[in-house]
């Protein structure tokens, strides 16, 4: 038998953009009450994942993905290798909104992040587009 987090999980590999290419209501819908579950953690890749298969997908502006993930402790390493693996306009924003809520001792790290994927000719444009927008509002080098 699946335990809760594990449905989760499955309902966020079947979760595929409708014609409009919007995900905002069947992820309001696969994580009603996910934040009271245990083991949140083991859906952070999962969560990242539909990110990259689906990079221009309307998601939220942040949306449930991000809301969630960013109440639970550690996703920002599997934010990191994400970033790394299959950078999206997502996924850089994700690492924005840590460079604005963050300590200075680990500023640099996420600059790093946001620099790569501006300088990854193997990204996609809105990716590198969505890191230099945001390198140039952090007052970085591109």
């Amino acid at each position: 038998m699946q335990n809760q987090i594990e449905h989760v999980i499955n309902q966020l590999q079947q979760v595929k953009p409708d014609e409009y290419g919007d995900c905002v209501d069947q992820l309001n819908h696969v994580l009603a009450g996910f934040s009271k579950l245990p083991d949140k953690e083991l859906a952070v890749p999962a969560m990242l994942a539909l990110i990259e298969r689906y990079p221009d997908a309307d998601m939220g502006s942040p949306g449930p993905l991000v809301h969630e993930m960013e109440g639970i402790f550690g996703y920002e390493g599997h934010l990191e290798e994400s970033l790394t693996r299959a950078p999206t306009a997502l996924t850089c924003w994700m690492a924005n909104r840590l460079l604005n809520a963050q300590q200075e001792g680990s500023r640099q790290r996420w600059l790093q992040a946001l620099q790569r994927v501006a300088n990854n000719p193997s990204a996609p444009q809105s990716a590198q587009a969505e890191a230099r927008e945001f390198l140039r509002f952090q007052g970085a080098p591109g």
